[in-house]
């Protein structure tokens, strides 16, 4: 369902700007969710090592090497698309 919304959102924008504009708009989407994927990883590297000077377990415990995180990239593109809408709608 959310792919869907913001794939519906991509492709308003795709059609509403020209391909440079919208090129911009896809790079800072990118370049906002990585950010966000990065300061998510270190904030949860902080909760693990404050967890192991308290002596108490991980915060992140996971089996699997290569974890299944399309719900995280999703959340993360989510609430850019969601930022994002909200910066261009200040500008009408």
């Amino acid at each position: 369902m959310f792919r869907s919304n913001s794939n519906d959102q991509l492709t308003a924008w795709r059609n509403e700007m020209d391909g440079q504009n919208y090129r911009i708009l896809a790079q800072n989407l990118d370049h906002e969710r990585s950010n966000i994927h990065d300061f998510c990883l270190m904030d949860i590297k902080l909760l693990d090592r404050l967890a192991d000077i308290n002596k108490q377990e991980s915060f992140v415990m996971s089996q699997k090497t290569n974890p299944d995180r399309t719900d995280f990239g999703q959340a993360i593109v989510k609430a850019c698309c969601e930022n994002t809408c909200k910066i261009f709608a200040s500008f009408k």
